[in-house]
Order: C-alpha cells, then structure tokens, then sequence
C-alpha cells in the first residue's frame, strides 16, 4: 500500500505533470491533435494553486 499524497504534494505533482505533458508533446508533427492551448492555461491555473499554498506555507 503506497503512501496517500498530502493536497499540497499532490498539487505540486499535477503541477509538474503538466509540465512535463508539455515538454513530451513539444513535437507538432509527432503530436498534431493535443490542445496544447488547454495544457498552457492548466500549467497557469495549477502555478497559481502551488504559489497560493506556498503563501500559506503548506
């Protein structure tokens, strides 16, 4: 049984996920179809998540 994430851990890994979704579709010939528009405001949405929990210092 593995270890449950905290809300803050689990943000920052969706955080870094997105990221790294990004980073691994880079290539629009390979990778046409991804709506890398929704991926840009999820990376925004989700910064914003991360730097208001560390202003809450979680």
């Amino acid at each position: 049984m593995s270890k449950q994430q905290t809300y803050p851990e689990a943000l920052r890994a969706l955080n870094r996920a997105v990221y790294d979704t990004i980073g691994a579709c880079r290539d629009t010939t390979e990778w046409p179809d991804v709506d890398r528009q929704f991926l840009r405001e999820l990376a925004t949405k989700t910064d914003r998540m991360v730097d208001d929990i560390a202003g809450k210092g979680l």
